[in-house]
């Protein structure tokens, strides 16, 4: 990548590398557009108003049965469509299900230095006060932020489509007029420090083919003079000292470099990645079906409540001025065919003169019919089954269980089987993200501190709480064991026996054991 000659067409060609075919409609069906794409495309004129309507493009998703697009009738059965659309977006659930499974509870932190330790050794107390402080410092800024409620948001966009880019923001109010950190005390370090999730189509690492080197590159929508917005840029690298470099570029290709900032190897961007999207062909197809059966159980719903009479042969009743009344829709009585047809045929009169000549003939026959709902049984069957195939898809299958109250918990556990893996995959994932994100913090807060590399020789400790049932007794008494035999921490046990906090708990264990009146001796 050459840096100095960036141009805004080639940073678009890098930014086409985030997406693929499915990017575009995997986000619209979490947010709840799934007959149409979120933001249509329009002709608009030079006021800027649409000049048509895109009725193809508002129901693009739509894979049940349509009138061609040249039919005359095809607008205002969209418009039908359109208010009739019924679905539930199963897909959503499923990935907010798998999110929940590695982020529903707050991730275990803290810190520990990075220099092996010996049999029964332990940090020394100026390591163990550095520790404390660092622990203070991201603590509170981990609260501030409310960091477990922007990782819950990271993960469904991540599973869903198999990555997510964080990307960190400094203000320009935290910055001097050089562009370098204000200095601030450690316990306003990182007052400064703020992340953003960024669309996975405009944000993302990319890798240069040719020294596969990494560069961070976020497309921004930049406001110009006189309304509108144009597309930024903003590139992060590591120079020749591995060194991190942000560069801003403007929409007309000028580029402005930070200064250089010694994040131990990090760039200003950060991604939570998975092997691959949970979102996948499969499971649109299944989503699509089901929208397709949902829709048409409701519309099916209609005949059954507001029948609809079709009469041949019938005259219609008309108003005081001779016009046909207009009754339409369920409930609506449709004449198709008058009793009498009358017909006009233009002819040559014994004078040469042309002359109209009306003839009228009555149709043969009067029937009325009524158009009664379907059997909504094989609705309902292609319904369940599009549900089944997206739970079965997305590890799910126990959810198929709910309504079955004669299923025992042992085997609704073994149901999970495929789902706790693929939450334990994932799991391991986010604490390596947590891990990185952690320390690209720490990092900043030294140099804010104006003591770089402060904490460098801490390394951050991350375990994430998965958990789907609660702990059977047995399971509690096998972790008491496990921590008895040094196998597992006190900390850790609290964790899996389903404690939020076991550092709040062993503050209250100290108050109690502190504060408690003696207990009586029992008497014999």
């Amino acid at each position: 990548m050459d840096i100095d000659n960036l141009t805004s067409a080639t940073l678009r060609r890098f930014v086409v590398t985030f997406s693929n075919p499915l990017t575009r409609r995997i986000t619209d069906y979490l947010r709840g557009h799934q007959l149409g794409p979120e933001n249509p495309l329009a002709v608009l004129g030079a006021d800027g108003k649409p000049l048509s309507t895109d009725f193809e493009g508002q129901v693009s998703y739509w894979t049940g049965d349509l009138l061609p697009s040249s039919d005359p009738r095809y607008g205002k059965q969209v418009q039908a469509l359109r208010k009739s659309f019924v679905f539930r977006n199963v897909t959503l659930e499923g990935v907010e299900m798998l999110a929940d499974g590695v982020g529903a509870d707050e991730p275990d932190w803290g810190f520990t230095v990075s220099r092996p330790l010996g049999d029964d050794e332990k940090p020394t107390e100026d390591e163990e006060a550095l520790i404390r402080e660092l622990e203070g410092i991201l603590t509170s800024w981990w609260d501030r932020r409310d960091l477990p409620g922007l990782l819950q948001t990271a993960l469904v966009t991540a599973i869903a489509h198999g990555r997510q880019p964080v990307r960190p923001r400094i203000p320009d109010r935290f910055r001097d007029s050089e562009g370098r950190l204000k200095q601030q005390p450690p316990e306003k370090s990182l007052d400064g420090l703020w992340l953003t999730l960024p669309d996975v189509a405009d944000s993302g690492i990319y890798t240069d083919p040719d020294t596969l080197e990494d560069y961070g590159l976020t497309r921004l929508s930049l406001p110009v003079p006189g309304g509108g917005t144009r597309d930024g840029w903003e590139l992060t690298r590591l120079d020749e000292d591995g060194r991190t470099i942000v560069r801003s570029i403007t929409p007309d290709g000028d580029g402005t470099d930070s200064g250089a900032l010694d994040l131990g190897g990090q760039l200003w961007l950060l991604e939570l990645r998975f092997a691959r999207g949970a979102v996948t062909r499969d499971v649109l197809a299944n989503q699509d079906a089901l929208n397709v059966g949902l829709t048409s159980l409701s519309r099916n719903t209609r005949w059954a409540a507001f029948e609809k009479t079709i009469l041949l042969g019938v005259d219609p009743p008309l108003d005081d001025d001779g016009r046909i009344k207009p009754l339409t829709g369920p409930g609506a009585e449709s004449y198709l065919q008058p009793s009498v047809a009358r017909e006009v045929e233009t002819q040559t009169g014994p004078d040469g003169q042309q002359v109209e000549v009306s003839r009228e003939r009555m149709y043969p026959g009067a029937s009325v019919n009524k158009l009664d709902p379907a059997e909504p049984k094989a609705i309902q069957a292609a319904i369940d089954q599009a549900t089944a195939n997206i739970y079965s898809i997305l590890r799910q299958r126990f959810m198929l269980m709910d309504d079955q109250a004669t299923v025992s918990g042992r085997s609704r556990e073994v149901a999970t089987g495929s789902y706790l893996r693929a939450v334990a995959r994932y799991g391991v994932t986010v604490e390596a993200f947590i891990r990185a994100l952690l320390m690209l913090a720490a990092r900043v807060s030294a140099i804010v501190q104006g003591r770089p590399g402060r904490y460098d020789g801490l390394r951050p400790v991350v375990t994430c709480r998965q958990r789907v049932f609660e702990p059977s007794a047995d399971a509690i008494t096998t972790y008491q064991a496990l921590q008895q035999a040094g196998v597992i921490s006190l900390q850790t046990l609290r964790g899996l026996a389903g404690i939020a906090d076991p550092d709040a708990e062993q503050q209250q264990i100290d108050r109690e054991r502190g504060t408690s009146p003696p207990q009586p001796k029992p008497q014999p």
